[in-house]
């Protein structure tokens, strides 16, 4: 249940920069964000975006492609998680 509602927060998600959600972001936050961009150029993937976010933390997530296999990476303040969408349409 957890995996499908990162697959649809990330399949309706248009956000793909921290000024996109927050108006005004720590440099803590900005150095969580390039973390998430170098992890997706890392993939060879281009099409990340900010799924969710509160006051505190935020969370992104791409897809890639990896030994056959399609993955969306969700990255959280806690984990990194690939969730293998290979027969899904996302």
């Amino acid at each position: 249940q957890q995996a499908e509602r990162v697959i649809r927060d990330f399949e309706y998600s248009s956000d793909t920069e921290l000024s996109d959600v927050y108006g005004r972001y720590s440099k803590a936050k900005e150095n969580a964000y390039e973390y998430c961009r170098a992890r997706e150029r890392d993939c060879d993937s281009y099409n990340g975006v900010i799924t969710g976010h509160n006051s505190m933390t935020f969370s992104y997530a791409f897809t890639t492609w990896q030994d056959g296999h399609k993955y969306l990476v969700w990255i959280t303040k806690c984990n990194d998680y690939a969730i293998d969408i290979t027969n899904r349409n996302v």
